[in-house]
């Protein structure tokens, strides 16, 4: 086994990363789009490539300190602190007390 050592910030994008290329298969093992249709040989790389990117996903948001969740407002995965719809409700809720 090979260590790599990454900056969160390396980490974050990696999944993110991973993330958006497993969106790019999604259409097409699923036949969302009608027009193309993928078959034999050439959908079952694509179910294999998307399985590994899920796979490293998750074993990278396993590594974050924090849960990593998509954050609408930067498009991107983030850590859940950093999203900006839950620094709002942190707001919301210390200006209510």
């Amino acid at each position: 086994m090979i260590t790599v050592n990454l900056e969160l910030d390396e980490l974050i994008l990696l999944a993110d990363l991973c993330n958006r290329s497993k969106g790019d298969f999604e259409p097409h093992l699923y036949y969302e789009l009608d027009e193309i249709r993928i078959e034999g040989y050439a959908s079952v790389a694509m179910l294999q490539m998307h399985s590994k990117l899920e796979l490293l996903e998750k074993k990278l948001g396993s590594a974050a300190p924090e849960p990593l969740e998509f954050c609408t407002a930067t498009q991107s995965l983030r850590l859940e602190s950093q999203c900006e719809w839950r620094k709002h409700q942190a707001q919301e809720g210390a200006s209510n007390e």
